[in-house]
């Protein structure tokens, strides 16, 4: 039996969570509609289809994490992926006419004709029609959003060099060249595109749009009963996940992830969010200009618009650190996980524990201690943290 597929691939930074989240919830209802949420690939993020797309000489994190780091392992996974899914797919009642697969990494993953062509070769045999839906952030909102990701990821990013490859030679941020290499082997006619904007929501609500693509009745119907972490950083939080990255690399000597690394950056992601680093508005303005032209091919062959996609990038917060950055009990802990083994901080990181310290001196001083005191494993020379070391102490022993 021959059905159709759609494709929902991304961009990334545009809700993808959220709406995995909801059609995992939704599993059974979107059954009854007679569409079903592939799950061989991912329960929620079906990452395993693009991952099985990409090059032979691409190994991202979702290759380095499973210790698969050549061709001969890299082949055994697709090989495995591709049985899987034959059998998923095979084994699905004539109720199911449609196949939802959702993976924000086709569009960072998949991004060249070639392995959109290896997409299309994995879904010939089982469907007769694919559809692709994809939404579309304004390209300085999506990169500052990605900043956060990056560190997760385990990268240490500069934020200027960050945010230069926000280019048009990049394709990912290059939304008209990435969608004419989509239409290019499903057809512009099967391309479903949305901006990434409240505005432009049904009911002003993305899962009642989302799923309003899928069937018009579905979205009185969906279940929204559960909870996104929220990823964005403070500034302090994006500060600690730097140095973290710096001193405990995501992977071991050996290739494995480290699990220490894992519990301290899961640590600030509980505790340090809030809105950090943003784009300097020159940085935006930039942007905005460097893709003005191909955003509006986009909105002529995709969206069926003229003129600009995007409004411009609305004015930055401010990004440095305030007084309620500094959450000290925290800010403790962290550096305790981090101090389970020997690495060396670069002395920058040392003025942020510093700081916390002074902030904290005169409402808990053993805190304050024990924050100047990781100053000190830093910066061991500095003769302001020696002197608040011998001060704190005094203090203390005065108690």
């Amino acid at each position: 039996m021959k059905r159709t597929a759609i494709l929902h691939i991304g961009t990334e930074k545009t809700g993808t969570t959220s709406i995995q989240e909801a059609l995992y919830l939704n599993r059974e209802l979107l059954s009854g509609f007679g569409i079903h949420f592939l799950q061989c690939a991912g329960e929620k993020n079906n990452r395993h289809f693009p991952s099985s797309c990409m090059a032979d000489e691409k190994y991202d994190d979702f290759f380095k994490d499973r210790q698969i780091t050549s061709i001969e392992l890299k082949e055994r996974f697709r090989a495995d992926f591709l049985d899987r899914f034959a059998t998923e797919i095979n084994s699905l009642g004539e109720s199911i006419h449609t196949v939802l697969i959702s993976s924000e990494h086709f569009h960072s993953r998949t991004n060249t004709l070639a392995e959109i062509i290896a997409v299309s070769e994995v879904l010939a045999p089982f469907f007769d029609q694919v559809r692709i839906i994809c939404y579309l952030r304004e390209q300085a909102q999506t990169c500052n959003s990605l900043y956060s990701t990056a560190i997760k990821a385990g990268l240490n990013p500069d934020p200027d060099i960050f945010f230069s490859r926000c280019s048009v030679d990049n394709n990912y941020y290059n939304y008209y060249e990435m969608l004419s290499n989509w239409a290019s082997i499903f057809g512009s006619e099967n391309l479903f595109v949305r901006k990434f904007d409240r505005k432009f929501f049904r009911n002003g609500d993305l899962l009642d749009d989302f799923f309003s693509l899928l069937n018009d009745e579905l979205p009185q119907y969906v279940n929204r009963d559960f909870e996104i972490q929220n990823e964005s950083l403070s500034m302090l939080g994006m500060f600690l996940g730097r140095a973290v990255n710096v001193v405990l690399p995501k992977y071991t000597d050996h290739g494995y992830v480290d699990l220490a690394r894992v519990e301290a950056i899961d640590f600030i992601y509980e505790n340090f969010k809030g809105k950090g680093l943003s784009i300097p508005e020159d940085v935006k303005v930039r942007i905005y200009e460097t893709f003005y032209d191909s955003n509006v091919l986009v909105n002529e062959a995709f969206l069926g618009g003229s003129g600009a996609l995007f409004e411009p990038a609305s004015k930055a917060v401010d990004s440095t650190l305030s007084d309620k950055d500094f959450n000290i009990d925290s800010m403790v802990e962290i550096f305790s996980i981090v101090n389970r083994k020997v690495f060396p901080l670069s002395d920058e990181y040392a003025d942020a524990l510093r700081d916390g310290a002074v902030a904290l001196e005169n409402t808990d001083l053993k805190k304050a201690l024990s924050l100047m005191l990781l100053a000190e494993k830093i910066r061991p020379d500095g003769p302001f943290i020696r002197k608040k070391i011998s001060e704190y102490k005094r203090k203390i022993r005065s108690l």
